[in-house]
């Protein structure tokens, strides 16, 4: 999207700074040693152990009242039985795991809607259940506009969410399929291709949904157009290497500005201080004074520019890199090969929520809001962030090809992998086309 819906908001009074833990991901949302759901549908390793300690307790029962009992009677206590060892069944299935949040899927009857839908499709047969890894940022906006509205029930989904606070966790855990689909940044995909080749981008979410950041002292010395003039006056200015930070260094937004800093306008490590750390941690530090500069995505970057006065955008994810993929669609190829026609069924819903996002954005803010930013940025400035012109969602992930094989070639260069991923078997459109 080009237009910004609102201006950036310069006040946030009572706002709280976020307070988050590095840690790889969250292990109270999702029990992962449970057993995977067979065929893509939920699963109880326990449950058929359940049900025929429930058929033998019915016939037992059952068994008990033959005698001197009329048949009458023994039909009504069987049923009794039948159904105190089925709801004794169904608690301890919904035991075996915690959803952060859910559409509810499963068997429908006709007074059954979604979102407000009376025309809401009915199932005769269980919901198929899908572990979908993301991260909790405005490129993967498409899984919070499907959750907030109820959309995988039409499909007869239920999306398991396990919240991630790093790429390169969640890559691993596609590998292994741990989890079936995954909300992320493609590098650590591309990284881990050389040696794991169990993961494949289905499609998109945004491209350029980033931008470089300045604040404090570093920002006056900024003209508009020329950041590397500016960067090299502050830096013999201040006799100190300029701090910058970038998400961890495998992330496509960090290679492509390290790709831009010390390929494009020549800045030398003697310049800059530039290191990789996580999300939570740089929006800590800027917001605290304790950095010149970041390359962050949406909602960071609207929320630091709220916070701070000082602060300004300096270039816009395209301007670093064109087409760059801030957030992909990765699946696990064992989930993709078992389970072809609910992958279908949750692409369409990713394009669908992808159009809410573009064409409906003050609707779909709302949802975003509650899922993304770990609720720090509320209402117009989440508008304000999914409408940003920093900000641009699409789904076709032949767009990002050109994007990856610059980053990969640079990451090649400079060590980081050996060779270059063949990204025809990376990257299948099949799905999305």
């Amino acid at each position: 999207m080009s237009a910004v819906a609102f201006a950036r908001p310069r006040s946030v009074d009572g706002w709280i700074i976020p307070i988050l833990d590095g840690r790889s991901r969250e292990s109270d949302v999702v029990n992962h040693h449970t057993s995977p759901p067979l065929s893509g549908s939920r699963h109880d390793s326990h449950g058929g152990q359940h049900q025929s300690t429930a058929g033998e307790q019915t016939k037992q029962g059952a068994a008990q009242m033959l005698s001197g009992v009329s048949k009458a009677k023994h039909i009504l206590l069987a049923l009794v039985f039948t159904f105190a060892a089925l709801s004794a069944h169904i608690q301890d299935t919904h035991a075996q795991r915690t959803i952060e949040f859910s559409t509810q899927g499963g068997v429908q009857t006709e007074s059954d809607s979604v979102s407000g839908d009376d025309t809401a499709p009915v199932f005769n047969e269980p919901a198929t259940v899908i572990r979908v890894g993301y991260r909790a940022i405005v490129p993967m906006s498409a899984l919070f506009v499907i959750q907030g509205k109820g959309m995988a029930a039409q499909k007869n989904l239920v999306i398991e969410p396990i919240r991630y606070s790093n790429d390169e966790a969640l890559a691993k855990d596609l590998a292994s399929g741990a989890v079936d689909i995954g909300y992320l940044d493609p590098g650590p995909i591309l990284v881990q291709a050389e040696t794991v080749d169990t993961v494949q981008i289905i499609a998109a979410t945004a491209l350029d949904s980033v931008a470089f950041v300045t604040r404090g002292d570093l920002t006056r010395f900024i003209s508009p157009g020329e950041p590397a003039s500016g960067m090299r006056r502050f830096a013999r200015f201040d006799d100190e290497r300029i701090r910058l930070a970038t998400l961890p260094r495998t992330t496509v937004s960090a290679v492509a500005f390290r790709l831009w800093f010390y390929d494009k306008i020549n800045m030398s490590q003697q310049d800059a201080l530039l290191f990789g750390t996580n999300y939570a941690a740089i929006w800590r530090a800027m917001l605290e004074g304790k950095l010149d500069g970041a390359i962050v995505p949406e909602p960071m970057v609207t929320d630091i520019l709220a916070r701070d006065p000082t602060a300004t955008v300096v270039l816009e994810g395209n301007e670093i890199l064109s087409n760059q993929p801030t957030g992909v669609v990765a699946a696990s190829t064992s989930f993709l090969s078992e389970n072809r026609r609910t992958i279908v069924d949750f692409l369409e819903l990713h394009l669908k929520a992808t159009g809410e996002l573009i064409d409906n954005p003050g609707e779909a803010a709302g949802h975003v809001t509650t899922f993304a930013s770990y609720g720090q940025v509320q209402g117009p400035q989440m508008l304000a962030a999914i409408t940003s012109s920093a900000v641009r969602f699409e789904t076709n992930p032949v767009a990002i090809v050109d994007a990856l094989k610059a980053v990969g070639a640079y990451m090649t260069r400079i060590g980081r992998m050996v060779r270059l991923p063949a990204l025809v078997t990376l990257i299948y459109p099949v799905f999305h086309r």
